[in-house]
């Protein structure tokens, strides 16, 4: 099992209908929705939403 340190928290979105979802990713790049094992459409293989640092707004930036 991954340490807690090697999971990280993301945005999983699902490749079929492109629903998104609090995902965890793990260190095989394994990407899995947080409280379901599917989307709502039944699919099981999600995608990293890749974030764009410019839409986070300022106060909330590091």
């Amino acid at each position: 099992m991954a340490n807690r340190d090697d999971v990280s928290r993301e945005l999983g979105e699902c490749t079929e209908c492109g629903t998104v979802y609090a995902a965890r990713r793990w260190p095989d790049g394994t990407i899995k929705a947080i409280g379901s094992e599917s989307c709502q459409c039944g699919c099981t293989d999600f995608a990293l939403v890749e974030t764009d640092e410019e839409t986070v707004p300022p106060n909330e930036a590091e």
